[in-house]
């Protein structure tokens, strides 16, 4: 919930856990007044990414993308670990990826 935000247009989406956000709506807001907003429950889901230590080991970075590999959907820096809940998936065929600056070492 925010309180006292100033009069004027917001964009406000929905975001999960892991970072996917849904469709974006926009929000008039009138000075003095307060603006319910409900957004439209999505058909979403989820996947764990987990990669074996030799993988692992060498990658920098890892996520999801659409299996034609053109729209990236989720990509992380690793810091620690391998494994990743990702929320927020629309139906479809995604491919999973590890690698490391350029070179893919799993998928």
């Amino acid at each position: 919930m925010f309180t006292d935000l100033p009069a004027g247009s917001y964009d406000v989406e929905r975001v999960d856990a892991g970072g996917s956000a849904g469709a974006r709506e926009s929000v008039q807001v009138e000075a003095g007044r307060s603006v319910a907003i409900f957004l439209a429950k999505e058909n979403v889901g989820g996947v764990k990414l987990s990669a074996t230590p030799d993988v692992c080991r060498d990658a920098t970075h890892f996520g999801v993308m659409e299996e034609d590999g053109r729209v990236q959907v989720a990509r992380f820096v690793r810091t620690t670990g391998c494994d990743r809940v990702i929320e927020g998936l629309k139906p479809g065929i995604y491919k999973a990826y590890y690698q490391t600056e350029n070179v893919l070492v799993g998928s």
